[in-house]
């Protein structure tokens, strides 16, 4: 037995350990409750550790395996941290440890930026109550965050990363005046709006709006579910989406003129799978929405091979997310195979996650064309009515991998590589950024990947470069099918 402690406290000493204490940036104040995270380069053998600084925002990680460690540092109302960035946008950078070294970090964590304001009327007196909201000052506009105005107008907008916003008031009305949704500075058009500049903890303040005044609908009407069931109807607006329950009338906020979408669902009965309706509503002039809900089969989602095979649908992730004037909702797991899914009427865009060894090579849907473009990313589809949506997949994918160097030609040891699916015509993102990091020899490698056309970049720069940082600083490359592609990669440095 001493000689088991013996040789536990040898080893012990020979270990490697990261401390250290992090702090909020501003104010240099200990924080506590800061989940830390160390992550082994792939490759490893060894498994992530995790702890939590304590009240004094100490944190410890003891007897760390030797070898190659990203750090970060999150908290909830603060932006995620992780050693070796140059800025909050930057990758990490690795910690090389060998079994005796002890690394001793200070970690300084921001916090996001805000945007504050006042909702004022035509005598600079504060509108209590109004809704603003934020956008990310993007073409379409993106809804980012909201608020409520307090008594005297106010309102504050927090939580946002950095970059350009513009902020809006909502629709209101009262007996005598109606306010139409106005961008600060009284403007009705994303194009004429004031642009704020967010940076991280900073408060930009005097984001006034003084709402104009105009036209406003009511929008209320009836549902006419065929069985008498209450039902749950979505009323979505570029301002959001309202929600209310009803088995027959039903009253949402005023709207300035315009189209709109409503969508219906609620529970179906023994002949039944599902009440569920869906229509765009143009409120050019005031009228009342009929809305009949009728009884619906789920949408089917097949997955066929190539060839006619059929693979095995629980191999296959199906993610689905309805798309509406507001945006694109929340991403949601769907069933594939004949029990149905519960893709209801309306618009959607659909994705297949696929297994080792295969690729999604096309989507067929009974209530569009079929599909040209390739159908690897998000598809669109619109839903009208009960029917079947089928991914054809494929079992010769391609692949790329390599070795990424920097300026004296030496191997780059945990560096993100970005991997972006294009559009060949128009050069688009078509799906979703992948992402691999190098190993301590610099190798990466991407498997699975569809034939097409494809951006690819290393660098510490980003976390998750966009399409334009994409189109200016990546290498445009092709892969085939049954290819594995060996590409070297030289890291890129601004």
């Amino acid at each position: 037995m001493r000689m088991a402690l013996f040789l536990f406290a040898a080893s012990a000493l020979h270990a490697a350990t990261v401390r250290g204490n992090v702090v909020e940036n501003q104010t240099g104040k200990p924080l506590s409750r800061v989940l830390m995270k160390l992550l082994p380069l792939p490759g490893s053998s060894a498994a992530p550790l995790t702890t939590w600084t304590g009240t004094y925002g100490v944190f410890d990680f003891s007897n760390v395996p030797a070898g190659a460690w990203l750090l970060s540092a999150s908290r909830k109302d603060c932006v995620t941290v992780q050693y070796g960035q140059k800025q909050w946008t930057s990758a990490g950078q690795p910690i090389i440890l060998d079994d005796s070294t002890a690394v001793s970090l200070n970690i300084r964590m921001p916090r996001f930026g805000a945007i504050t304001g006042r909702v004022l009327d035509e005598n600079d007196v504060g509108i209590p109550n109004q809704q603003v909201v934020a956008y990310r000052n993007s073409r379409p506009p993106e809804l980012i965050a909201r608020s409520t105005a307090d008594e005297q107008g106010r309102f504050r907008i927090y939580g946002l990363v950095p970059g350009p916003y513009v902020v809006r008031s909502a629709a209101w009305q009262d007996e005598s005046i109606s306010y139409v949704p106005t961008f600060s500075k009284e403007s009705g058009s994303v194009e004429e709006a004031r642009t704020v500049e967010v940076a991280l903890d900073q408060e930009v303040d005097s984001a006034d709006i003084k709402p104009m005044r105009g036209t406003l609908f009511q929008v209320a009407g009836t549902v006419f579910p065929s069985l008498n069931e209450e039902v749950k109807l979505t009323f979505a607006t570029d301002m959001g989406r309202e929600v209310t329950k009803t088995a027959g009338g039903f009253q949402f906020g005023a709207v300035p003129p315009g189209i709109y979408e409503i969508y219906a669902e609620g529970p179906g009965g023994p002949r039944c799978d599902v009440l569920a309706a869906w229509q765009e509503v143009d409120l050019r002039k005031p009228h009342r929405i009929d809305l009949t809900v009728p009884c619906m089969s789920p949408a089917t989602v097949g997955i066929m091979g190539k060839s006619g095979e059929q693979p095995d649908p629980a191999q296959f992730q199906v993610l689905a997310r309805r798309v509406d004037r507001a945006g694109p909702g929340e991403i949601q797991e769907i069933a594939a195979g004949p029990s149905g899914a519960m893709l209801l009427p309306g618009r959607w865009q659909v994705m297949l996650k696929t297994p080792p060894g295969y690729y999604a090579a096309q989507l067929l849907s009974s209530s569009m064309a079929p599909n040209q473009r390739r159908a690897d990313g998000w598809n669109d589809i619109t839903i009208t009515r009960a029917g079947r949506i089928v991914f054809v997949v494929a079992t010769s994918p391609g692949g790329v991998h390599g070795q990424v160097t920097g300026k004296a030609h030496e191997a780059v040891a945990g560096a993100p590589v970005y991997l972006e699916p294009v559009d060949a015509t128009s050069g688009a993102r078509i799906g979703d950024l992948h992402t691999a990091v190098t190993d301590t020899r610099g190798q990466y490698h991407f498997y699975g990947l569809a034939p097409g056309q494809y951006r690819i970049l290393a660098t510490f720069e980003y976390q998750s470069p966009d399409e334009d940082t994409m189109a200016r600083s990546a290498k445009t490359i092709s892969i085939s099918e049954r290819t594995d592609t060996d590409l070297a990669l030289d890291l890129f440095v601004l």
